[in-house]
């Protein structure tokens, strides 16, 4: 139906409008058509799907009165405030990591020696770990009366640097490169080497140079001396000795170096035990032998994320 208007006159009682009882005609059929199209819409599936009526659920979210909170149902008719949790900020609508470490620069620390229990400091989310084993010592040379002694064991946790092994008395061979394992990355020590050039009627026997780390760190041989250690805390292999007369002799084998190892913990553990293996011993010297060097220590670096 369309609208109908009720005729007013061109001014008051001028007798030209509608009788009353005609102008509230008007009115009823105009109330009418509105009030059934109302209830139509309303009853309607198409209607029904395009907006939420007001229930329970919506009467709990008007009652909040929290700002820069996010909101969760966490029962019908019920919602409860998110936790922001360590490390995540939200400010200004914005969820985002940081928490109460946004800002804070990466922690390192270095254990250098001995043995026991690190503890994850708080707030750390990730933690990156790189070890290496000690390097074993160097040999001595000709007349020299033991060979050298292995690098010991550097481990955390799962991950093992295993110690590079000691060189020998006037020999050939160098000592083994430690092993490595448990980590993401797995890299074993270089062997050390063998002895050097041996002494000629002319010139003394040189000691072999000790295995490098990851970190370097071998030491190296001299010829009619004690040869140079292994860094210390580089896991390198120590030097062997030379010889004092220039005979025929030889001299010792360079020890190998510790294994690498380097993993990421995420998240990291509350707390681990580890061990930083020692340096080998050197070679003994004797009669015209120079004793070999040690080897270089090992080390645990542990760089802590926020």
């Amino acid at each position: 139906m369309a609208q109908q208007t009720i005729n007013v006159g061109a001014a008051p009682n001028d007798g030209t409008g509608d009788p009353a009882r005609t102008a509230f005609t008007k009115c009823n059929a105009n109330f009418t058509e509105l009030y059934t199209a109302d209830t139509a819409f309303l009853t309607t599936s198409v209607a029904a799907t395009s907006y939420q009526p007001l229930d329970a659920d919506l009467t709990a979210i008007a009652a909040l009165t929290g700002t820069n909170t996010i909101y969760y149902r966490s029962a019908a008719n019920t919602w409860s405030t998110v936790t922001i949790g360590a490390n995540l900020t939200f400010i200004g609508g914005t969820l985002a990591a940081g928490g109460s470490g946004a800002g804070t620069a990466a922690t390192r620390q270095a254990l250098t020696s001995g043995s026991g229990t690190y503890t994850t400091p708080a707030n750390v989310v990730w933690i990156d770990v790189e070890l290496v084993g000690g390097g074993g010592g160097g040999g001595a040379g000709n007349g020299g009366t033991n060979n050298a002694g292995a690098g010991g064991n550097t481990t955390f946790g799962t991950l093992t640097g295993s110690g590079g092994g000691g060189g020998s008395v006037a020999s050939a061979v160098g000592g083994t490169g430690g092993a490595a394992s448990g980590g993401d990355v797995n890299i074993a020590g270089a062997n050390g080497a063998g002895n050097g050039p041996p002494a000629n009627g002319v010139t003394f026997a040189g000691g072999g140079s000790g295995g490098n780390s990851v970190f370097g760190g071998g030491g190296g041989g001299r010829y009619g001396a004690t040869g140079y250690a292994g860094v210390t805390n580089s896991g390198g292999g120590g030097a062997g000795g030379g010889t004092a007369i220039v005979t025929t002799t030889l001299g010792g084998s360079g020890g190998g170096a510790g294994g690498c190892v380097r993993k990421i913990f995420a998240p990291p553990a509350a707390t681990y035990s580890y061990a930083v293996g020692a340096a080998g011993t050197a070679g003994t010297g004797g009669g015209s032998g120079f004793a070999g060097a040690a080897g270089g220590s090992g080390i645990i670096i542990i760089t802590e994320h926020y």
